[in-house]
């Protein structure tokens, strides 16, 4: 093989590499066939498709076989003309759903002055896709009850969904499908993947006025979706026009006639027997307002849209219990939510979109409502969240044969603390608590700051290119990805000292001032002296200063590729074949190379069968692998050292931190250790065993489905997973 050649396979496995298909799908297709009255198939039929959403008409010939194509279609209404001398015109209305197929048959009548004008919906049953969803347009979602404003509610209405206890960082929603935890779902707005590069939870939160439409699917979605063992939940927002298009919104709630929230929390059994701390919530007031505006610059060439959201959510939180009990700390949550699009077309067959859109949130107030803390500006502080992301995506047409889409999404999402400095000291009271160990957790500030949860930030930047081609009665896609993902951050500590209070139990062990140590005696009767076992601690008396902890940088890449075919055997039966591959290789915060994780075959298989033959039923069958992409949680927290500063005080009479040298063979009573740093971790984190393999998933779904009228369908569907 000579060096051009070879350069030549080269160059193209890495255009398959350059991408990313679980950016997701941001159109839909539109096809039908044109037929005399009698059903025979009509060729050489001009088709005129036209509809608020294009940059301009779009025209099609009808084939030998009377089929034509529109492909790439913004989601909407739209209306298709069929002209052929010696027939009169056909018209027919249909509505695109997102990442859909939308079937427009039309039928042409010998006569020359008759027009047929027949209306359409979107069809409720796709009879060639093996998913399992739903779509909702905007004007479904303005009157759903969205309880949290939040659009991912839409998920609940899902057969298969329910809420569980995973994290959301105080906004997002914990969504379960069929099994799957919350951070295993991905979701995508406008071709970017917006999941939670840390956590795998949903990272993004825009308003529902921003949203065209919201397409959910649960299970047995084909090979360009993968990473994910969950759902896919994909999102596009509102696009100008050629005409303009507006509004202004608000909301307002005031709930103080609502009840209050009271929360009571049960410790776990230890030997001082069961505690329970009590705390009452109360949220006060919600106030939202925002505007829209979508037109153009330039009449089918230039289309803008632009939003704004702003939401000012007050919160009160009041301790029953402890030195705070009775005292209101309060917090204010302020969001700023921003939504721009602008879509170019450069040629008749060649549009740019790009696109942005922010969701930050920032919390100022309580961080903490400790009951040990009664000056609520001690636990001041402030948490953002969220951050601004981009898109850009470029689709080429080539007739009604073929589609090239070239795209680059970047995600941002954070979730920082930052103490409110304050100068104070926090008092500790020890001649009366010290006798009650394992309890007391005294704090200045608000004590630890944990950057894998409290203080990081993450981005993602991914490239994509796909082809999607049609060839006979073969439609076909080839794509695939290159992502890096990647979180930084840090640990500290906030306040002047933090003391816990520990039981003496291994004399042996642990030096104590015996002597003049009080005692304890649990509840089987056994005594101990107690003593001060951390006191972690700043250099000055501020209670909300920091004490610095290894800042981390911890990248992801990740690669896949994927081929699928949708093959229609005859107009009522479709078969699905495709296969997925992905790696993915995690890295230290020294830059190492942690582990890598390949061979990730993922086979897809599928087949419906529309036994009606008119569109309005389906029986179908899927199979398939999936495989999950590793939150970067992981490569902080074990991957990636952390280091405290404290001293270790044995005394049980004296807070104080002396630098004094301590025998600690034989140490002197009451003598306190210097301070010191303690590193938890390595820079190269756990050792991994060579060869690992990732997991995955299993599933196997079979279902039926009827449409009774066109706005009402019933169906029944099993599917067995395994992990």
């Amino acid at each position: 093989m000579d060096v051009a050649h070879r350069r030549r396979i080269a160059l193209g496995f890495g255009l398959l590499l350059v991408s990313r298909l679980v950016l997701g799908q941001t159109t839909g297709t539109l096809e039908g066939r044109v037929t005399d009255q009698s059903g025979g198939a009509l060729p050489g039929v001009t088709v005129e498709l036209s509809g608020p959403r294009l940059q301009g008409p779009r025209t099609a010939v009808t084939t030998s076989t009377g089929e034509y194509r529109f492909l790439s279609l913004i989601p909407g209404d739209y209306e298709v003309t069929a002209s052929l001398e010696g027939f009169a015109r056909a018209q027919r209305k249909a509505t695109v759903s997102l990442d859909a197929l939308t079937t427009a048959n039309l039928e042409m009548k010998l006569s020359t002055s008759a027009e047929v004008l027949v209306t359409g919906e979107a069809p409720l049953i796709d009879r060639s896709s093996t998913t399992a969803g739903s779509s909702y347009t905007a004007k479904v979602i303005d009157k759903l009850p969205l309880p949290s404003r939040n659009y991912a509610d839409i998920v609940f209405t899902q057969p298969g969904t329910q809420a569980d206890s995973g994290e959301t960082q105080g906004r997002s929603l914990a969504i379960s499908i069929y099994g799957s935890t919350s951070a295993e779902n991905s979701f995508l707005i406008d071709g970017v993947n917006t999941t939670n590069v840390i956590k795998g939870i949903q990272g993004k939160d825009i308003n529902n006025e921003f949203i065209q439409e919201v397409e959910v699917k649960t299970s047995g979605y084909q090979a360009e979706y993968g990473r994910n063992t969950g759902g896919v939940i994909n999102v596009i927002t509102k696009s100008g026009g050629n005409e303009f298009h507006g509004g202004i919104f608000g909301y307002y709630n005031n709930l103080s006639l609502a009840a209050d929230q009271k929360n009571t929390l049960t410790q776990p059994f230890t030997e001082v027997g069961n505690s329970q701390s009590t705390t009452i919530t109360t949220k006060n007031t919600r106030s939202e307002g925002g505007l829209d505006l979508g037109g153009f610059m330039v009449k089918d060439r230039v289309w803008f849209f632009a939003a704004y959201d702003r939401v000012i959510t007050g919160t009160e939180i009041r301790p029953t219990s402890g030195f705070a009990e009775g005292v209101d700390f309060p917090n204010t949550y302020t969001e700023n939510k921003y939504s721009l699009k602008l879509t170019l077309n450069l040629a008749p067959s060649t549009t740019l979109q790009g696109v942005y859109f922010s969701d930050h949130q920032s919390q100022v107030g309580t961080i903490v409502a400790s009951p040990t803390v009664d000056d609520p500006p001690i636990t001041n502080g402030r948490i953002d969240v969220g951050g601004p992301d981009y898109g850009a995506r470029l689709n080429q047409l080539f007739g009604s044969t073929g589609i090239l889409t070239l795209a680059y999404g970047q995600h941002a999402d954070r979730y920082q603390t930052k103490p409110q400095l304050r100068n104070g000291v926090l008092f500790i009271d020890t001649t009366t608590n010290i006798t009650n160990p394992g309890v007391f957790n005294y704090i200045g500030g608000y004590g630890s700051v944990f950057g894998a949860t409290q203080n990081n930030h993450s981005t993602r930047n991914n490239f994509s290119a796909t082809y999607t081609g049609y060839l006979g009665n073969h439609e076909f896609k080839v794509g695939g990805d290159y992502q890096k993902d990647s979180t930084a951050g840090s640990s500290y500590y906030t306040g002047e000292q933090s003391v816990v209070v520990r039981a003496c139990t291994q004399v042996a062990t642990r030096t104590c001032d015996l002597a003049s140590a009080p005692m304890w005696t649990n509840v089987l009767g056994d005594s101990y002296p107690v003593f001060f076992e951390h006191d972690f601690f700043s250099a000055n008396a501020d209670p909300t200063s920091i004490v610095a902890d290894a800042p981390f940088v911890t990248p992801t890449k990740r690669y896949s590729g994927f081929v699928q075919d949708q093959w229609r055997i005859i107009p009522t039966l479709t078969a699905n074949f495709g296969v997925r591959y992905d790696a993915e290789t995690l890295y230290n915060s020294a830059g190492g190379k942690a582990f890598s994780l390949n061979d990730q075959w993922a086979p897809r298989l599928g087949i419906t069968w529309d036994w009606a033959g008119d569109g309005t039923s389906k029986l179908y069958a899927s199979a398939g692998r999936f495989y999950y992409a590793i939150p970067t949680d992981l490569n902080v927290r074990v991957f990636t050292p952390s280091t405290s500063q404290a001293s270790y005080n044995y005394s049980q009479t004296s807070l104080d931190r002396v630098d004094g040298v301590c025998d600690t063979g034989n140490p002197t009573p009451g003598c306190v250790p210097r301070q010191w740093l303690v590193q938890v971790g390595t820079v190269h984190g756990e050792p991994v065993d060579p060869g690992i393999r990732a997991s995955y998933q299993d599933e196997f779904t079979i279902g039926v489905e009827k449409a009774l009228d066109p706005t009402l369908s019933v169906g029944l569907k099993g599917t067995y997973r395994s992990l």
